[in-house]
C-alpha cells in the first residue's frame, strides 16, 4: 500500500518518468507531453483528496481493532464502573486476559474472551468505557459506543456494583448507572451482581442502601441478582446464572416467534 506521505514525490517520479521516453522509442512529442499531463493530473487528484485518503487509513487502522463478533452469537457483555470488578470476572471466565490496573481506567477497546457452557460456546465481553457517571449526563464517547453495544448485542447483560465501595463510588451512584441504563437495557436479561462480598455482603449494608440496591434491580423486568467473590468460588454460579438467563430468553423469543406462525 502506498503510504500517504509519499504521494507528493511518487507523483513528481511518474512524471518524470514519462515524460521522457526510452531510447529507441518511436514516440511522438505529442504522445509525451499528453503522457505527462495525464499523470500530472493523476498527481495533482491525489494531492486533491490527501484529507479524505488520511482520514481512510485511519478508520482502517481503527477498524482492525475492532473484534469480530456476531451479533446473534451467544454473548455475554459486562459493565459496571472504575473498579468494581469487571477484569478480575473476565479473566476467571475466558481466556480475553484483561490488563487490570489499581485505578480507574478508559478503556477505548472492546475485550473478548471464550468460555463454554452446556456444551455451548460463549462471548464474554468486558465492554469498554469507565461508566462513572449517568448515562444522560456522560458526554464520554467511549461509554456511548459501551451504550450501543448494549442496544445492538443479543446477549445478558452482567452489572457489576461493588457494594465494598472500594471502587471509589458509593453504592447510591452506582445505582443510578444503573438505572441510567434502562433505556438500552431493558429488553434484555439482565444480572445484577455484588461484587466483592468477601469484603462487605450486600447484608452487611444499611437497610436504606440495600433496599435502595434491591429496587433498582427489580426495575428492570428481567433481572436477577447475586452476590459473589472472586475468592470464594462463586463466579461459576454467575456464569451459570448469566447463560441460563440468555438461553431461556432465547427460547422464549423462539416460542412466541413459532406461535406467531402457527
Amino acid at each position: 500500500m502506498l503510504a500517504l506521505s509519499d504521494l507528493s514525490r511518487t507523483g513528481d517520479e511518474i512524471v518524470k518518468l514519462s515524460s521522457v521516453p526510452s531510447s529507441g522509442d518511436n514516440v511522438s512529442s505529442h504522445s509525451t507531453t499528453h503522457h505527462a499531463d495525464t499523470w500530472s493530473a493523476v498527481r495533482d487528484l491525489l494531492l486533491s483528496i490527501r484529507p479524505q485518503l488520511q482520514f481512510l487509513s485511519l478508520a482502517r487502522s481503527h477498524l482492525q481493532r475492532i473484534p469480530r463478533l456476531d451479533p446473534n452469537s451467544r454473548i455475554i457483555l459486562f459493565a459496571g464502573c472504575p473498579n468494581a470488578g469487571k477484569s478480575t470476572l473476565i479473566n476467571i471466565l475466558s481466556r480475553a486476559n484483561v490488563e487490570m490496573q489499581p485505578f480507574a481506567k478508559e478503556d477505548r477497546y472492546l475485550f473478548v474472551g471464550e468460555t463454554d457452557y452446556k456444551y455451548l460456546s460463549w462471548k464474554v465481553v468486558d465492554g469498554a468505557g469507565t461508566l462513572d457517571k449517568p448515562l444522560e449526563t456522560n458526554d464520554s464517547n467511549v461509554d456511548l459506543k459501551l451504550a450501543m453495544s448494549f442496544a445492538h448485542l443479543q446477549c445478558v447483560v452482567v452489572f457489576v456494583i461493588d457494594v465494598s465501595e472500594s471502587c471509589g463510588m458509593t453504592v447510591e451512584e452506582q445505582a443510578d448507572i444503573l438505572l441510567s441504563l434502562r433505556p438500552v437495557v431493558e429488553s434484555k436479561p439482565l444480572i445484577v451482581a455484588f461484587s466483592k462480598s468477601d469484603l462487605r455482603s450486600i447484608d452487611d449494608l444499611s437497610p436504606a442502601k440495600r433496599e435502595l440496591l434491591i429496587s433498582a434491580a427489580q426495575s428492570f423486568p428481567a433481572s436477577k441478582t447475586c452476590s459473589y467473590s472472586a475468592l470464594d468460588g462463586d463466579v461459576m454460579a454467575l456464569k451459570s446464572l448469566a447463560c441460563d438467563a440468555l438461553l431461556e430468553r432465547r427460547i422464549s423469543i423462539k416460542t412466541s416467534i413459532s406461535g406467531a406462525e402457527n
